[in-house]
């Protein structure tokens, strides 16, 4: 029989079950403890290092800066003699400087404190520049030291290196970690003392409702308290369950009404889709009927009325000849007029440059157009359309869009002038319509969907038919501006569309 190297997996389980909830509760709390404890010693022992040793540079320069300033006037008269002399002063009055030294612009050493010369990996472990004290840390006979280089007038009159010892500082820090240690002990003894006062019935009943909540938290609303007594702990369970059950029947309901929110989302969608679809169709068969039947209609009738001008003309002696050129003239200036709001009603309904040329040429029409009959002026920009041709509901809607916008600067804002930008800005097209008006309070106007905000909301939902988005920014007083972005890569034909489609042709 081959014997088993690891003792039964369910036998240890079942061991550590037995244990008592207070020792484990216990031992949780000590470990919080003492996690707690370590890292709040590491962290402020480092923070009180940086300081100490932030503390420790700044001593170190303001005696650097002393001394240079004392041994400027030595380095000017020559006198090495004193200039070592002073630096040795320095060093012994400073317990914890180890040595001073100073090199000249070119690197030489004017005077130093070591016993016979400066050792060459001292000189070279910190190159003071740019005129500002620099630090480095140096090992000398096994000591770390804290070099600080204080340039004397900039570096010109040469530089001064002071070297302080860090036993000093180590020693602080070393016993700050151990005042830290003997803080975290007595927390811990003093966690110990206080997981005792829990028990078992009282703990475990807990953590249970704690993973139940959890578990629902998650959406696992089929968990469930174990109810283990009948006190305070056990109707809290029991409760517990019962909120949990109504939460899973609501949950239920509530997957259920979602689903069949999103089915008429989508439905909604696609019938506003066809119907938009359809409403353009039809304003294109009107437009199309318009241009071509009652325009040909009303041109075949000026062309008649110049006829009939003109046959009055030749008979000059006729006694009616004036009479009849007169209604002429008179009639042929009506039809005339007429064609052209027969005209204007047709590119009002579906401008054929959109379908022909696209949305920047349409969209300059339109510009054209408002500011002529508004007496309004509109700076047009159009940037990085070139070779672009968006797809026919992508222009379509972004048309109607700025058309809208246009239309409400002009009935509802006083603007004294219109910005209309079409743009492209790397995955995206962006429509602008900015205007100097009167401005409003735009969620009060999207609230009012029976009156005015109703525009609004076709605009936005023209926009989100294609994939885009819609923002409208305005501050009552300070105008308006109409902001759609569309997902480039959703409204670019390719090029087997661009070449069924109306441009092409």
């Amino acid at each position: 029989m081959k014997k088993k190297l690891f003792p039964n997996v369910n036998w240890i389980i079942g061991r550590m079950r037995n244990i008592n909830i207070r020792v484990k509760v216990m031992s949780l709390v000590i470990g919080l403890v003492l996690v707690l404890g370590t890292s709040s010693m590491l962290e402020v022992g480092a923070t009180f290092t940086h300081t100490l040793e932030d503390q420790w540079d700044a001593n170190a320069e303001a005696v650097g800066r002393q001394v240079a300033g004392r041994a400027l006037d030595l380095i000017i008269a020559g006198d090495r003699s004193a200039l070592r002399e002073l630096l040795v002063k320095t060093r012994d009055v400073d317990e914890d400087a180890r040595y001073l030294f100073i090199l000249d612009a070119d690197g030489a050493v004017l005077a130093h404190t070591f016993p016979g010369a400066v050792p060459s990996y001292v000189r070279s472990a910190n190159r003071a520049g740019g005129g500002s004290p620099t630090v480095a840390v140096v090992y000398l006979g096994g000591e770390r030291i804290r070099d600080t280089a204080v340039p004397i007038v900039g570096g010109r009159a040469g530089t001064l290196h002071l070297g302080l010892t860090e036993a000093r500082l180590r020693n602080s820090v070393a016993a700050l970690k151990w005042r830290l240690l003997l803080i975290a002990i007595i927390v811990s003894l003093a966690g110990l003392v206080a997981a005792l006062m829990f028990t078992s019935r009282i703990i475990e009943p807990m953590d249970d409702l704690v993973n139940v909540a959890g578990a629902l938290a998650r959406g696992d609303s089929w968990h469930r308290a174990s109810i283990v007594s009948g006190d305070e702990i056990g109707r809290l369970g029991a409760a517990f369950n019962a909120m949990a059950e109504s939460l899973e029947q609501t949950s239920q309901e509530n997957s259920r009404l979602l689903v069949e929110l999103r089915a008429k989302e989508s439905m909604r969608v696609r019938l506003l889709d066809q119907v938009i679809g359809a409403q353009e169709d039809e304003r294109r068969r009107v437009a199309r009927e318009l241009h071509d039947g009652t325009g040909q209609s009303l041109t075949a009738i000026l062309i008649s009325l110049r006829v009939l001008e003109e046959a009055s003309q030749d008979c000059a002696g006729c006694s009616q000849s004036g009479s009849v050129r007169s209604h002429a003239e008179g009639a042929r200036a009506v039809a005339s007029q007429t064609l052209d709001e027969v005209r204007r009603l047709a590119r009002d309904l579906r401008p054929a440059v959109l379908d022909d040329l696209g949305l920047p040429a349409a969209l300059e029409r339109c510009s054209k157009e408002f500011a002529r009959m508004c007496n309004i002026p509109i700076d047009y920009q159009v940037v990085g359309m070139d070779d672009v041709r968006l797809l026919p509901q992508v222009e379509t809607a972004l048309y109607r869009i700025a058309q809208e916008a246009l239309t409400n600067a002009a009935r509802h804002s006083g603007a004294h002038s219109v910005n209309l930008a079409l743009e492209r800005h790397g995955d995206s097209i962006h429509v602008v319509v900015e205007d100097d008006g009167s401005g409003f309070d735009v969620e009060a106007r999207l609230a009012n969907l029976n009156g005015s905000g109703l525009g609004l909301f076709g605009m936005k939902e023209r926009a989100g038919l294609v994939g885009g988005t819609l923002t409208v920014e305005s501050v009552p007083g300070f105008g308006t501006t109409v902001f759609v972005q569309v997902p480039l890569m959703e409204c670019v034909l390719g090029e087997e569309s661009e070449k069924d489609s109306p441009a092409a042709g």
